[in-house]
């Protein structure tokens, strides 16, 4: 089967292309070509629309036909396809994962793909989902609390066999990797704790970072079981990070507030999984040099590798969304 999704980010176009390609063997595109625009709505800017849309730069055009693009953080090739080749193919299913596309992609599979099937993914808390133009959900922020045809919650899936099994570094070492953490608003969080620890290592990784951007994921993945903590001070319902983190066998210093209720939030546990910045700084940071020490670290570690193992089954999942696929409205 032929699947058009658009591309919201890598990390989520990574796991659609894992579950559709890898897992089920159907063929996976996202669109390209400015004739996309009347249904693209990821942003008004010229620049972006061109990152996403234009053929030109990056893209290389195949022998058969459609264009390419490398995502060398993922290490994955998309597939692309004009809106022309979306009329003439046989597209079975189209996915907005972007929650701007909910009604145009709604408009696009009425006009142009009718006899397809419809699917919305969420991916991120503070998403709406509105009845009227989605029917079919496949969840990942367990944020959704309305009613829709078809629900099937998930995790987003990443590969696992880069995340390893690593001795803990001999000093403490806490490393982040969100994107332009410095405009972040839970930035100042960092710049309090950070002086606290004058003899530790601290790692901030992704763009603005001071340790540059880790890509292919792997870099990412051995940086992670590299560290003694990852700093992850964010609200959000899936959590990438979190839940590499948890792969990797290490814990997240965290606010547990900001995830009760959403997906990572089940993997969350004070001084069990993780450290929970809820107390005042004195506190926090009493905590955190408890649980630095070598016994204490190694048992958090070891809950960390146990609670991802109870919480994320791919292979389990994958039974499930196949049951949901065959059953959408």
């Amino acid at each position: 089967m032929k699947v058009l999704c658009d591309f919201h980010h890598g990390g989520l176009y990574h796991a659609m292309s894992l579950l559709f390609e890898k897992r089920l063997g159907w063929e996976l595109y996202r669109p390209i070509g400015y004739d996309w625009l009347p249904w693209w709505r990821v942003s008004d800017l010229a620049p972006t629309q061109a990152a996403y849309l234009n053929p030109a730069g990056e893209h290389t055009l195949g022998d058969d036909g459609y264009w390419r693009w490398t995502d060398h953080s993922a290490e994955l090739e998309h597939k692309c396809m004009t809106l022309q080749q979306f009329k003439a193919e046989d597209v079975g299913l189209i996915v907005s994962t972007h929650p701007g596309h909910e009604e145009s992609w709604h408009a696009l599979w009425q006009e142009h793909k009718p006899s397809a099937k419809l699917l919305r993914v969420a991916g991120n808390t503070g998403e709406t989902v509105n009845p009227k133009w989605t029917r079919n959900l496949l969840d990942s922020t367990a944020f959704f609390r309305g009613r829709v045809e078809s629900y099937c919650a998930f995790h987003q899936e990443f590969p696992l066999d880069v995340f390893l099994d690593y001795p803990l570094p001999p000093q403490p070492i806490v490393s982040q990797y969100l994107n332009f953490y410095r405009n972040h608003p839970m930035f100042p969080f960092w710049d309090t704790y950070r002086p606290q620890f004058p003899d530790w290592e601290w790692k901030m990784y992704g763009h603005q970072g001071d340790d540059g951007f880790l890509h292919p994921f792997w870099k990412l993945a051995h940086s992670m079981i590299e560290s003694s903590f990852i700093w992850h001070v964010k609200r959000e319902g899936y959590g990438h990070i979190i839940h590499n983190a948890f792969a990797a066998g290490r814990p997240v210093i965290t606010k547990i507030g900001g995830y009760r209720g959403y997906t990572a939030g089940a993997m969350l546990e004070d001084g069990v999984t993780c450290i929970d910045l809820g107390a005042g700084v004195a506190e926090n940071v009493a905590k955190i040099r408890h649980y630095a020490q070598r016994p204490e670290l190694l048992k958090l570690c070891a809950n960390v590798r146990e609670r991802f193992k109870r919480v994320v089954d791919f292979d389990a999942e994958e039974q499930q969304i196949r049951a949901f696929l065959g059953g959408l409205a």
